[in-house]
């Protein structure tokens, strides 16, 4: 056989398994190959045959073709079929990767309902993962619901270290600038270099946001209120970096030669 061409028929597929039975790749699209004449059954059964035939040790390839298993059912199969495929997926796999899996493929199918009780769980069984609330958020500001999204963030803190704290409100703060309302991104940013002043990834973040927004007066005055704080040369460095080639991006000559002028006077 020409393995240069693509499988043509169940024997071909047949005869490349032979040689490469843990290849998920070769066992979705010998699902493909079923699924483009209608027949499901089979398309079911090779999937089966794959899962039993990749070894244990091959984890991603074995998720891979549990994933294709799960869309398989999510789109010819019916809400009972796919539960069960998606309970055998949790007990050989990571949990939280098969849950996210599925909500992948609920919102790619236009099913957003399936995916936020999904994300409901998760952040019941997964309470203590940053990427639960984070995802989760970000999910809802994209539905168009802001205000479930800010309660989310409420409701976070109470599972979540005061350090991850940061980190939520900082991706929460990206959220409203993407999705929601500006106005509430700043004053959580606002409150954020507030509370902690020297972090100046929290200060390049907002920079970031704003200028996204072309809110380039205020992107200024962010920039002097951050150079004028006490901290490393290192990090003034940093921050006079930016903000020169700001200027020179956004700004005039002149005002380059400004803000270089200041950081030569401070550093």
């Amino acid at each position: 056989m020409d393995t240069s061409r693509l499988p043509q028929s169940a024997d071909d597929f047949d005869r490349l398994l032979v040689a490469n039975p843990n290849s998920s790749s070769l066992w979705l699209q010998y699902m493909a190959f079923y699924l483009h004449t209608a027949e499901v059954d089979k398309a079911r059964a090779t999937a089966e045959r794959g899962l039993a035939a990749i070894s244990f040790r091959e984890e991603d390839e074995k998720l891979n073709l549990w994933v294709g298993f799960l869309n398989l059912e999510n789109m010819y199969g019916d809400s009972e079929s796919l539960d069960q495929v998606f309970k055998r997926a949790l007990q050989q796999n990571d949990q939280f990767e098969i849950y996210t899996r599925l909500i992948d493929i609920h919102v790619t199918s236009n099913k957003p309902e399936y995916a936020d009780q999904l994300y409901q769980i998760m952040c019941k069984k997964f309470s203590s993962n940053i990427q639960v609330w984070s995802q989760y958020g970000r999910f809802l500001m994209e539905q168009g619901k802001a205000d479930l999204a800010r309660k989310i963030l409420q409701r976070s803190f109470k599972s979540l270290t005061k350090k991850q704290h940061i980190d939520i409100t900082k991706q929460f703060a990206q959220f409203e600038f993407k999705y929601g309302e500006m106005e509430r991104g700043c004053t959580l940013f606002e409150n954020l270099v507030s509370s902690y002043p020297r972090k100046v990834d929290i200060w390049s973040v907002y920079i970031d946001m704003l200028t996204k927004k072309g809110e380039m007066d205020r992107v200024r005055d962010v920039f002097e209120r951050a150079v004028s704080l006490k901290l490393s040369s290192v990090k003034k460095q940093f921050l006079y970096k930016r903000y020169i080639e700001f200027e020179r991006k956004h700004g005039t000559q002149s005002l380059v030669e400004t803000v270089q002028a200041k950081s030569q006077a401070l550093l």
